[in-house]
């Protein structure tokens, strides 16, 4: 018996989420469900996540169901949010983004 459309979209679907998955751990990166879990951990919405990192909302959906692959750029930050207490807080404290970074400090 041939497979459906819907069938052969549903092979589709799983072969695209098993690539997502390697490509992930080939690459050192955070997978979908730790940066569900971090994100839970928190207690944030993914909204507040999105703002706080300043990407739509969409975008922390895609990464937590797999369905789209963070940059590695996008991984270290997303890294440093959730491993740095003061990155968070300096992140959250929308008063201090405008001067945040102009200088160093040490």
């Amino acid at each position: 018996v041939d497979p459906t459309a819907e069938e052969w979209a549903n092979i589709d679907n799983d072969a695209d989420a098993q690539i997502a998955r390697v490509l992930r751990e080939q690459l050192g990166l955070l997978s979908a469900d730790q940066i569900r879990s971090n994100r839970q951990t928190l207690n944030l919405s993914q909204r507040e996540l999105a703002d706080h990192l300043g990407v739509a909302v969409e975008t922390i959906s895609r990464w937590e169901t797999g369905a789209l692959t963070q940059t590695r750029a996008m991984d270290r930050y997303l890294r440093v949010y959730f491993g740095v207490p003061a990155a968070r807080v300096a992140l959250v404290k929308e008063s201090s983004l405008p001067s945040l970074g102009m200088h160093v400090e040490m």
